[in-house]
């Protein structure tokens, strides 16, 4: 276990006793070799003192970072539009991966979505005879719908209407093992998860940033934790698998006209990993959805963000619930700030 927290600190693996007596033997010397290994030995204890104390703040630090996700994401509309939240860490490994898994936990309800007016004729998407289809629906009534030449009389609530000019795309069957990670996420027998899978993935959590670490951290939680299903939770695709998948990842979120479609879609949460990502991003395409900024305090540039936006004058929020307002404040190592974003058009919006 502390080689494990060792790894997520970025720290150095602790020392075997033999290792530090061996040392201290070396160091008793006053030859310039002996000196230098007297002070790596007097080093490598600092570091591991450091290890161990942050080791003790972390578990706190990614426990409090799962519990403002889920606060964030059942947050009212009003309350969410342009919220911006500035979190600086020590360091970012799992924290995304612990956001991401807070806000999927949250059991949504869709209010009024678009994706929920069914109608004949219009292009749907859901789960049929094992796979993702997308088809136009051909017949609608109280008992069952049908789509693709099947007849469908299952959770109605797992068959979604595609917005306009929603982008083409093939069937997709579920692989046999991720469906047996689904349904032990999901708490349903595996021959319905890929209906309760649709159903949870009309409102994904969008990451953004370099979505290669943040595979890596789902890995290194899931080998962690097998506990928390965290593949069936977290298993992601790209914008244009919408519906299919729980977590989108993107290295950026692009401007709206070029997504036109998007519009009518809405994630649960959006998640920028890093300046890099909130840099080269529009933050307009979604602005009823809470934006959550993880920076680490290991980064000049992103130290230099969170500047910016502190000073940017940009208003705090007001009227937010008390228990999301606790959570807002700096604890366990991290830094945490939360600021509402002008409103701006396509054209001025500040793409920093």
């Amino acid at each position: 276990m502390r080689r494990f927290e060792a790894t997520v600190i970025g720290s150095l693996p602790p020392f075997s006793a033999e290792r530090r007596a061996h040392v201290r033997r070396s160091a008793y010397g006053t030859s310039e070799s002996h000196l230098r290994v007297r002070l790596a030995y007097k080093v490598i204890c600092v570091l591991q003192r450091r290890a161990r104390a942050e080791a003790e703040v972390l578990p706190a630090g990614l426990r409090h970072l799962h519990c403002l996700a889920q606060a964030l994401t059942c947050l009212e509309t009003a309350s969410a539009r342009n919220l911006r939240v500035i979190i600086t860490v020590p360091t970012p490994q799992l924290a995304g991966v612990v956001v991401t898994l807070g806000a999927t936990l949250v059991n949504r309800l869709c209010r009024d979505c678009p994706h929920t007016r069914l109608e004949v004729g219009a292009r749907v998407t859901g789960w049929l005879s094992g796979e993702f289809i997308d088809a136009s629906l051909d017949r609608m009534s109280d008992e069952e719908l049908m789509f693709a030449g099947v007849h469908f009389r299952g959770d109605r609530g797992s068959v979604h209407r595609l917005p306009e000019g929603f982008p083409e795309r093939s069937r997709w069957r579920l692989p046999d093992e991720l469906r047996r990670e689904v349904a032990e996420a999901l708490k349903c027998n595996p021959e319905i998860a890929g209906q309760r899978l649709s159903a949870s993935a009309a409102h994904p959590v969008v990451v953004v940033g370099e979505w290669s670490t943040f595979l890596k951290d789902v890995d290194l939680l899931a080998k962690a934790s097998p506990v928390l299903h965290v593949r069936g939770r977290m298993h992601s695709g790209r914008l244009e698998e919408w519906f299919r998948h729980p977590v989108l990842t993107e290295r950026t979120i692009p401007q709206p006209e070029r997504i036109p479609w998007a519009r009518e879609l809405q994630p649960r949460l959006i998640l920028f990993t890093g300046s890099a990502a909130w840099a080269r991003s529009s933050r307009s395409v979604w602005p009823n959805v809470p934006i959550i900024l993880l920076l680490s305090r290991r980064s000049p540039a992103a130290s230099r963000v969170a500047s910016v936006i502190s000073v940017s004058g940009w208003p705090a929020p007001r009227n937010l619930p008390p228990t999301l307002v606790s959570l807002l404040k700096p604890t366990a190592g991290l830094e945490i700030f939360c600021r509402i974003e002008p409103e701006t058009t396509c054209d001025e919006e500040d793409m920093w």
